[in-house]
């Protein structure tokens, strides 16, 4: 079966289908989140709709994110033994990082670097506080689909 955002759209509205195709993006990485925004931002989107559109993808790709991170935290209570010394350098470096922990799932989820995807499940492997990861990635969702929403509004005002 195929999947349509434009038949989600048609079914449940803009944004329910909005919440529901960021939260499969942020479950299946092929699924991109931010070519649906530009394209509905271009094609559908008032900019009176610009806040709702961004909250709902933010919180629904940090559905995802969320499950991601718990099921990493309650499923592995090791990395495997090849990875051990990576994962436990990496552990004490961002416990030790001067700008927090906080600061770098922000610049995770804004920028994608590193993927947001494996931040995710390593956080919850890690046993990060996951209020932080939740708040920080919220954040960081938020501006970056608000960046993916606002340019598209911007060249339509431009021409």
């Amino acid at each position: 079966m195929k999947f349509d955002p434009n038949a989600l759209i048609k079914t449940w509205g803009l944004p329910t289908a909005t919440f529901i195709y960021c939260f499969v993006s942020g479950l299946v990485p092929v699924v991109n989140a931010e070519a649906f925004l530009v394209i509905i931002s271009s094609a559908l989107l008032t900019r009176s709709q610009l806040l709702l559109i961004t909250t709902l993808a933010a919180a629904g790709q940090m559905t995802a994110k969320c499950t991601m991170y718990i099921v990493a935290r309650t499923s592995f209570s090791r990395p495997p033994k090849k990875y051990e010394e990576k994962f436990n350098r990496t552990r004490e470096k961002l416990d030790h990082w001067r700008y927090g922990v906080g600061l770098f799932f922000f610049a995770s989820a804004s920028t994608g670097f590193p993927p947001f995807y494996v931040v995710s499940i390593l956080a919850g492997m890690m046993k990060f506080n996951f209020v932080t990861f939740l708040l920080f990635g919220l954040a960081g969702r938020f501006v970056r689909f608000g960046v993916a929403l606002l340019f598209p509004q911007l060249l339509k005002s431009g021409f």
